[in-house]
């Protein structure tokens, strides 16, 4: 393809790494992926393949940048890490995924009838949000 229309252009690079996150999120039971400049949080549900026990070694591990908070049956890793351009952030959270991938439990975890109430709720999609 880079022979016949040369290189891809930026938007639609990150566009596949977005995807690439939001599959690998999905896989682990994160519905919510939200990072800007000044930090942001991943969201999780209570089926969520993620180990606790990483999630806490995390948190103990680098207190300044990792929190932990629950809010409604829901995990929220909170991110405290102030990240530069967009690439620094795709780098960041691809390698906390990577991490919390390598303890997480290697059962599926379903997400659609989650999304399906949550369309016929007429409420908001999870996603990930890698912002300015």
């Amino acid at each position: 393809m880079i022979d016949r229309f040369g290189l891809l252009p930026d938007p639609l690079g990150n566009l596949f790494r977005t995807t690439a996150i939001k599959l690998a999120a999905s896989r682990l039971g994160i519905d919510r992926i939200d990072i800007g400049p000044a930090g942001g949080r991943l969201e999780c549900r209570t089926d969520t393949a993620v180990d606790p026990l990483t999630v806490v070694k995390l948190v103990q591990a680098e207190p300044n940048t990792y929190r932990f908070r629950e809010a409604d049956g829901r995990g929220r890793l909170l991110v405290t890490r102030r990240t530069g351009e967009a690439e620094e952030r795709f780098a960041f959270v691809e390698r906390l995924i990577e991490r919390l991938a390598a303890t997480a439990a290697t059962r599926p975890v379903d997400h659609a009838p989650a999304g399906r109430q949550a369309a016929l709720q007429g409420q908001p999609r999870r996603g990930v949000l890698l912002g300015d």
